[in-house]
Formats: structure tokens, sequence, C-alpha cells
């Protein structure tokens, strides 16, 4: 019995830097796969482009996993990758002595980031964020909700106020052509 492994004990093999490159070069060559969507008009292209990865992943000499595996791998590292990024435009921000902050992201987790959508790191402009401390940050974007509500009601009225001046001129002018068709009738 002390000679079988179990999975847990059983040793892990690292994914080598050369499977995380095929995987970059997938999603920078395949849209299908980059955008990890399927469409009407290409059904099987995301499984495709799976099922070729996979094999190409097996093949260059590393560990090798089933389909479902190397989708959590890639998750795993696209998680882990975000989280450092996080941290590290965080830490430029921090006040005190805290040092620099932990190593820099590689060339290809800056490739990572760069095609999967840097958003889940940078934000989204005019979106405030909501924490801790963050009162001033929603209290500025309740004020600009506001004035927006205020000035599509401002142009409401005053489009209301055109229309209705508009009305008041059409019935005038009406009312003036009506007493000169009866002026000229009554001459």
């Amino acid at each position: 019995m002390a000679g079988l492994e179990t999975p847990a004990k059983r040793r892990r093999v690292r994914t080598t830097q050369n499977q995380y490159e095929l995987y970059i070069n997938m999603l920078e060559t395949n849209k299908y796969f980059r955008e990890n969507k399927v469409t009407p008009d290409h059904p099987n292209a995301l499984t495709k482009c799976w099922e070729d990865l996979v094999n190409s992943l097996n093949s260059s000499g590393g560990p090798q996993k089933s389909l479902n595996e190397w989708k959590r791998v890639f998750v795993d590292w696209k998680s882990q990758v975000r989280k450092r990024a996080r941290i590290i435009k965080n830490s430029y921000t921090e006040t005190g002595n805290k040092g620099a902050p932990e190593r820099e992201l590689s060339e290809i987790e800056k490739k990572l980031l760069y095609l999967t959508g840097e958003v889940v790191i940078e934000g989204m402009e005019g979106v405030p964020e909501i924490g801790i401390n963050n009162n001033e940050n929603i209290a500025v974007a309740v004020d600009q909700e506001k004035n927006k509500e205020q000035q599509k009601l401002s142009n409401s009225l005053k489009k209301k106020k055109t229309d209705s001046n508009t009305l008041e001129e059409i019935n005038l002018n009406f009312k003036q052509l009506v007493e000169l068709k009866n002026k000229r009738c009554s001459s």
C-alpha cells in the first residue's frame, strides 16, 4: 500500500513557458478563441480551436492534460495575473514607505492582459468604485446622475414650451387667415 500514489501526492508537472506561449498565440491569431463566443455562422469554431490547442499543448513537451484540465489551467493563470496586476496598480497609489511592489508582470503576462481585456484592472471610466471609504466617489456619481436627469427634464420642458409656442403661432395664423378670407368674401 505504501507504494501506491494518490492523486493528492502525485507530483504536479508545471505548465511550461512554451505552453503558455501556445495559448497566447491562439488568442492572438484566432478571434473566435479570443472572444470565446459561439456564432451562428461558425458554431463549432470555438470547440475546434480548443481541440487544436489541446493537441498542440500535449505534444509540446510538458504536462499532458484533458480539455477541461487545460481550460482550468488558463482560467487560473488569468486570475492570478489579473490579481497581481491589481496589486501592483494599487501599490502605486498607496501612501507610506512600503517599498516597491512585488515583481512586475512579465511580457507574456502583459500580453495576456492586453488580449483578454484590461478593464478588470483599470476599471471603466465613469463607473465609481464601491467599497469602504468610497463615499466621495459615490456622492460624485449620484450628483452626476442627478445633473443628467435635471438636464433631460430641462430639455424636455424647453421642447414642450417650443411645441406649445409653435401651436399658438399656428392657431394665431389660422385665425388671421380665416379673418382675411371672411373680409374678402364680404367685400
